[in-house]
């Protein structure tokens, strides 16, 4: 149970079938949140405390920052293309 815990420290995910609008509103102020208080979290780390993963064998947490911004840069390509492609086609990109 330790090592799901280290690995999913908030749960695991679990879709909902339905968001209301006032779901999606709080959502999108959530998002908006999440660069600043990244900043506020990690601006006075120093460079061994941003080298520290998070779990053994873990990611650093400087990985784990750059992992969010890749991940929300590849949301946005694929959107992008599915919104301005005539035919899109589904991609997946190399997690690891």
């Amino acid at each position: 149970m330790e090592k799901e815990h280290l690995r999913y420290p908030i749960g695991t995910f679990k879709p909902q079938e339905m968001t209301s609008e006032v779901d999606q509103a709080n959502y999108s102020i959530e998002i908006a949140k999440i660069v600043p208080t990244l900043q506020e979290i990690v601006k006075n780390l120093d460079t061994s405390q941003l080298q520290t993963p998070y779990r053994n064998n873990g990611w650093t947490v400087k990985q784990v920052i750059h992992h969010m911004a890749d991940n929300d840069m590849n949301a946005f390509i694929r959107l992008k293309r599915a919104l301005t492609e005539e035919e899109p086609q589904a991609s997946s990109y190399r997690e690891d």
